[in-house]
């Protein structure tokens, strides 16, 4: 998804980082500006009218998108960056079914906030 000129330019460094580190993926977008991604040759980009509030359910719509294209599909947000290879052998990748995965663990990310030992700068963040 990647609607307006922020979000458009923060797809295009992550589909750069796509052909760098995942060269033999696609990489669907939906956005305002198709014609924004025409040099990038591993997107695919279809027009797309913002349908819900903050685009928070417009996001199913990049997945029916992907999967009337592909077998399967794996959703990143505009605004991640990929560093590294991305693994080629995901054998979760290859069940049906839907599934989710997060790089990080809620828990170990805010047990400071739960205990009550939270850094200060991050105090303002979370109230």
């Amino acid at each position: 998804m990647a609607l307006g000129d922020s979000y458009r330019a923060l797809a295009l460094e992550l589909a750069k980082d796509i052909e760098k580190y995942s060269p033999h993926s696609s990489f669907v977008i939906l956005t305002d500006k198709p014609h924004y991604f025409s040099n990038q040759p591993n997107v695919l980009s279809f027009s797309h009218k913002q349908q819900s509030v903050g685009c928070y359910h417009d996001k199913k719509f990049v997945i029916e998108k992907c999967l009337s294209l592909f077998n399967c599909c794996i959703y990143i947000d505009a605004d991640m960056r990929i560093l590294a290879p991305v693994p080629q052998d995901m054998e979760w990748i290859q069940i049906p079914g839907i599934k989710a995965r997060a790089c990080h663990s809620m828990t170990k990310r805010y047990a400071r906030v739960l205990d009550g030992n939270i850094v200060k700068s991050l105090q303002s963040s979370i109230r």
